[in-house]
């Protein structure tokens, strides 16, 4: 959708995307500090504060494992420029929270910049880091899956794939092989053609 969007709504959501990066650092940090300042116990509070804190980190390592297979077939960047901004961003965070803080609290600052930065670690394990080539080809699974099931309900083979979503997939995931490349499928009341890849090579 980004790709083929007007050059100023890709200007946009890049800026939109470093802004997230680091206000879902500052944010989670604000949330984990004011955990740990409350003198009144609520522990309904703070375990909910705790909570939001590692769903904004946990929106982090999504992104930066959704950007690893782009990294294997193009500069391989992606992945490191948002690990180095969430760094450096729980980095100023923390110097703020040890800043506001007194006493032996401070160490919580000092473990959140160390938590953030094993957290981002983590994206980079076997069980998130997916090949481009088997990504794609699971995609292209789950797209003729959906037009099977179009088939078994409508008795006829979809004209093009928009007609899938939302019924039968929420959204049509792309091939990560090439920026901007869709699927190739074409269909009629009683056939189709899909161009899909398997091991590396692409066929009808």
């Amino acid at each position: 959708m980004v790709a083929n969007a007007p050059s100023w709504f890709q200007w946009m959501f890049d800026l939109a995307q470093l802004l997230w990066w680091v206000a879902a650092v500052v944010l989670s940090a604000r949330l984990v500090h004011a955990s740990f300042a409350d003198e009144t116990n609520r522990w309904r509070v703070t375990l909910l504060r705790l909570l939001l804190a590692t769903v904004l980190l946990l929106s982090l390592v999504y992104q930066i494992a959704i950007a690893l297979p782009w990294d294997e077939i193009t500069d391989g960047l992606a992945s490191v420029f948002i690990v180095e901004m969430v760094i450096f961003a729980s980095v100023a965070a923390g110097m703020l929270m040890a800043w506001s803080t007194m006493g032996g609290r401070r160490w919580i600052a000092l473990g959140f910049v160390m938590a953030v930065s094993l957290w981002m670690s983590s994206a980079y394990s076997p069980w998130l880091h997916r090949s481009p080539v088997t990504l794609t080809e699971e995609r292209a699974e789950q797209v003729n899956q959906a037009v099977l099931r179009y088939h078994t309900q409508n008795a006829r083979y979809p004209e093009r794939l928009a007609a899938l979503t939302p019924w039968y997939l929420w959204r049509i995931s792309e091939p990560v092989m090439v920026r901007g490349l869709s699927w190739c499928y074409e269909g009629g009341a009683d056939y189709y053609f899909r161009l899909q890849i398997t091991a590396g090579v692409w066929s009808l």
